[in-house]
């Protein structure tokens, strides 16, 4: 395990253990679909330690696609059983408890974010996805199923269960480089993931410029975004602009370096070698950009 895999892999096991030792809710979704259209079937909360803590069966407005019966095995039959409710009756249950934690743990939290975000319901505080945290921990680059029953409840227990075993994971040993090569190898790293952060920076200048021009067009200071955030923005937008940093020729020699590496480090690579050859220049301050480059980049 490379230097930035293992520092990235103790990031994760800290922030594992420090939601056990602190306290969080646990929350999954049971749906009738995956697309725009989808509506909540089933909500599932539960705490760290197992208790339930809410399970709400939803009546929809729409039908259920046989996928999603197949899948989780909810009928219209079932949520009669356990007396379904409009979402609209549901939601004020739920967000009452979504307020008062600091933390929502969810497996997969992008896909439930949207989902709950579509059928009327916003999160205030960014959900801690335990899907890239158990990636992180276990170094494979493709996300694993959670491999629950498909039942909220049950779903939300498994989390709990793989939080655990995540949170039981030894620290991964740090070898610091020994050799001016490896040394300069991480460098190298440093280079392309301060290039790579310039280049962010720069789309979301050009975003904030188009989402203030049509938040000025509809007279709006804020919106909410498809995937549930509040987006709020600061009246003065300030440009990113390019310091002195590396020249072109210590780039040529990165994209040997970066071969074994991580794509978007890759693509860095050429993206500073386009930015030199049409005159401009890099950052040569990189050390601000160290605690993103070894954990926080996903």
């Amino acid at each position: 395990m490379d230097i930035i895999n293992a520092k990235r892999k103790n990031i994760a096991i800290a922030k594992v253990r420090s939601l056990l030792s602190d306290g969080c809710i646990f929350l999954d979704l049971e749906t009738s679909g995956v697309g725009e259209d989808a509506e909540i079937l089933q909500i599932g909360i539960v705490s760290h330690t197992k208790k339930v803590i809410c399970n709400h069966y939803v009546k929809p407005q729409r039908g259920i696609s046989k996928a999603a019966t197949a899948k989780n095995g909810i009928t219209i039959e079932r949520l009669i059983e356990h007396n379904a409710r409009p979402i609209a009756e549901v939601l004020p249950d739920v967000m009452a408890i979504l307020s008062g934690v600091e933390s929502i743990v969810i497996y997969n939290a992008t896909f439930d974010r949207r989902i709950l975000a579509q059928n009327g319901c916003q999160i205030d505080i960014e959900p801690i996805c335990l899907m890239i945290l158990r990636r992180d921990i276990e170094g494979d680059e493709k996300f694993s199923p959670l491999n629950g029953n498909h039942d909220a409840i049950g779903d939300c227990l498994a989390a709990v269960n793989l939080l655990n075993v995540l949170a039981a994971t030894p620290y991964a040993p740090i070898q610091l480089p020994q050799t001016v090569e490896e040394i300069g190898e991480i460098g190298d790293l440093l280079v392309a993931a301060s290039a790579l952060r310039l280049q962010l920076e720069k789309e979301e200048t050009i975003l904030k410029a188009l989402l203030g021009e049509a938040l000025a067009e509809q007279n709006l200071t804020q919106v909410r975004t498809v995937g549930g955030c509040c987006v709020t923005l600061e009246l003065s937008i300030t440009k990113v602009k390019l310091n002195n940093g590396v020249t072109f020729d210590e780039i040529e020699a990165l994209d040997s370096a970066l071969v074994d590496r991580e794509p978007r480090l890759k693509s860095a690579a050429s993206w500073i070698k386009k930015r030199l050859k049409a005159g401009e220049t890099v950052p040569a301050n990189l050390l601000d950009y160290e605690e993103k480059l070894l954990g926080k980049v996903k």
